[in-house]
């Protein structure tokens, strides 16, 4: 009896030593994949050149750099010659001279950004893959839907162009009112005075042309 007790005893508290370690393991699992996750979702600098003016977390910043982490919300110029690459997880955006974003703060507290505001001038957008989260790039002419592809975005006076190199694109007014869909080699586009949205096919030779320039903008040192 007495050993069948002390068996009992011992099987309790190896079982008790079980649940505990792994609880603590389950705890540092979870750590870890929230810890990955806020890296994850943190908008870095890995490129920038010339005149830039950076607001972030309604902070000025002095001095733009490669490695910087850019607080959100966020509001991006660049000068006749600045040039902007960030990055967060595996989405680059390069920001041509000229160029004006806005990342607003509903983008943080560990979250891809789901939204971005192009008041105007080019910017060249590489967005991974993603599962049901979209993200949205808004100008005042156009608004791109996003899963995961590469496409270029030109606000310039009062029109908006945008230039798909793969993949697929949805592409809608501001209002809504007009939703299309492009695929890769195709342009939308719209002028303040349109109702619709035009697509056009890009020329052949132009689609390597402007891959060069914004790969020169995202290196620029």
């Amino acid at each position: 009896m007495f050993r069948a007790r002390q068996h009992d005893a011992a099987r309790i508290a190896l079982s008790s030593c079980a649940a505990l370690f792994l609880a603590f393991h389950t705890a540092d699992v979870t750590a870890a994949v929230a810890g990955r996750a806020a890296e994850d979702s943190l908008v870095r600098v890995t490129s920038a050149a010339g005149g830039i003016t950076v607001t972030a977390a309604h902070k000025r910043l002095a001095d733009i750099a490669a490695g910087d982490v850019v607080d959100l919300p966020a509001h991006i110029e660049t000068g006749g010659d600045g040039t902007l690459g960030l990055q967060q997880s595996q989405t680059h955006i390069s920001i041509a001279p000229n160029s004006e974003i806005e990342i607003p703060a509903a983008a943080s507290d560990g979250q891809l950004i789901a939204r971005l505001v192009q008041w105007r001038g080019n910017v060249f957008y590489d967005v991974e893959q993603r599962g049901i989260e979209k993200l949205r790039v808004e100008t005042p002419h156009l608004v791109a839907v996003v899963k995961g592809t590469q496409f270029n975005v030109a606000t310039q006076g009062d029109t908006t162009t945008v230039s798909l190199f793969e993949g697929r694109l949805e592409i809608r007014t501001p209002d809504g009112g007009d939703v299309v869909e492009i695929e890769a080699g195709e342009i939308a586009i719209r002028s303040a005075q349109d109702a619709a949205v035009r697509v056009l096919r890009m020329d052949a030779a132009a689609l390597p042309a402007a891959s060069a320039v914004t790969a020169d903008a995202s290196a620029a040192p």
